[in-house]
């Protein structure tokens, strides 16, 4: 976190899933993240094997043991994509529900995230208002990780914030 970096493994059914992403920027709500990826043969954290050289560098030697988990997500993800109709931008839709747990703390998660495959930016937005047409919104500036840092410190009134 002091690194500008959130560091995760996690399983998607049988695989195990290693992701580094930089804390990036976000204005209107509207995120852009470095993100890197590989599959691992475990949770793990093996930061070693970390594609990019520069985010390698960044996270700077860790001992074997040196990263511990500071909290749990369990999440149930639904996902589609969709394409919009009056253009060629093609938006993932993520119905994440389920908690987040740090020592005895748990919180429930219950959010949507609308990723921009390819396309421009408009089109987000104009997914996100025909959502909020049927369900209410609101935009979320704080990556999944900062939120759940705020768990792990135990400033539980700043969760909703």
């Amino acid at each position: 976190m002091r690194r500008g970096l959130s560091f995760r493994v996690r399983s998607d059914g049988r695989r195990f899933i290693q992701t580094v992403k930089s804390s990036g920027s976000n204005i209107g709500g509207l995120s852009k993240r470095g993100e890197w990826e590989i599959d691992v043969d475990s949770l793990e954290p093996r930061p070693e094997l970390v594609p990019d050289p520069a985010v390698r560098a960044r996270i700077g030697l860790v001992l074997p043991g040196g990263l511990k988990p500071l909290f749990e997500t369990r999440i149930d993800r639904r996902e589609i994509v969709a394409h919009e109709p009056q253009g060629d931008s093609l938006i993932s839709l993520a119905l994440d529900s389920g908690e987040v747990r740090a020592g005895s703390r748990t919180r429930p998660i219950s959010e949507i995230e609308f990723e921009l495959v390819r396309g421009q930016n408009a089109s987000l937005y104009r997914m996100a208002l025909e959502v909020l047409d049927v369900v209410p919104l609101r935009i979320e500036p704080r990556s999944k990780a900062a939120r759940r840092y705020v768990l792990v410190s135990g400033e539980a009134a700043e969760w909703r914030k």
